[in-house]
């Protein structure tokens, strides 16, 4: 009985013939062996019908030829095959790929951390299916890979800069880099001042509320502004105003109306671009 087991890197092979013995025949698929083909609209190598992509692959190169070749011949000797890819995404995708070429109908997956005696042994007694989450997420990414660097590499091919192609991740990065840069040019500065009491009890309160409350004889003060993920405080974007609440504050008696204790998540506030602001402190 002949058992093939297939794997990626060929630098494996020795360590894993010393483990499994004879009966086992081990063959490397060196990495990816298909690619998406240089064919049909925009040369993409897939369509979109019906909501559905409809993808059409082709050996990466002469060499990926000559191992589709050498793994077809295995396979025939074989009365089972194992694949035995990396354990990632990428590696699910070309076990994908081999169990395709191979036309293997019930592939045999195995994944093992370290290639030692008992978790390969291990591995093989207990194969399972390609994930084939895993599968189409990979395929996916070939497709934006592809999408994107067919359609948007011509646009820098123009700067002479000697960049040959874009990626997926480099143009959306590029595109919200962009579009932050945008937001920073339209920004339009405000001074505003927050107005706080600090008390010698050890806490902190912030104005809340409108100026002329109550004929101006008091402040609306509450302590809660900063742990509801609103601003500290109501915001004053003027001097006079800053300093007739500051008055207010230190002429007139403070009540505390109520106390609630809680645990509340706390994150810190957005930065906004050039972001100017100061604040007028009151001690109470």
């Amino acid at each position: 009985m002949t058992r093939l087991l297939i794997v990626e890197s060929p630098g494996k092979i020795k360590k894993l013939r010393s483990i499994l013995g004879s009966g086992w025949n081990i063959r490397a698929s060196v990495g990816h062996i298909r690619q998406l083909a240089n064919d049909g609209s925009s040369n993409l190598g897939f369509e979109v019908q019906n909501g559905q992509i409809k993808c059409r692959y082709e050996p990466r190169d002469d060499r990926a030829k000559q191992t589709i070749s050498d793994l077809k011949a295995a396979a025939k000797q074989a009365d089972e095959i194992f694949i035995a890819s990396d354990p990632d995404r990428e590696g699910e995708v070309i076990g994908w790929h081999i169990a395709q070429v191979l036309g293997l109908k019930k592939p045999q997956r195995v994944v093992y951390q370290e290639i030692t005696e008992r978790a390969v042994r291990q591995a093989i007694a207990n194969p399972r299916a390609l994930d084939m989450a895993l599968v189409e997420a990979g395929r996916c990414r070939d497709c934006l890979d592809k999408l994107v660097g067919y359609r948007g590499s011509p646009l820098i091919w123009r700067l002479n800069n000697g960049a040959k192609s874009v990626g997926r991740v480099q143009s959306a990065t590029l595109h919200l880099v962009c579009q932050r840069e945008r937001e920073i040019r339209a920004f339009i500065p405000q001074d505003y001042w927050s107005v706080f009491v600090d008390y010698a009890e050890g806490f902190r309160a912030f104005y809340h509320g409108s100026a002329q409350a109550n004929d101006q004889d008091e402040t609306n003060i509450d302590d809660s502004g900063s742990d509801t993920g609103k601003d500290e405080s109501t915001r004053v974007t003027t001097q006079a105003e800053a300093d007739s609440l500051v008055a207010i504050a230190q002429h007139n008696p403070h009540h505390i109306l109520s106390i609630e204790g809680k645990i509340l998540p706390k994150n810190p506030q957005p930065l906004s671009p050039h972001h100017l602001y100061s604040r007028q402190q009151v001690q109470g």
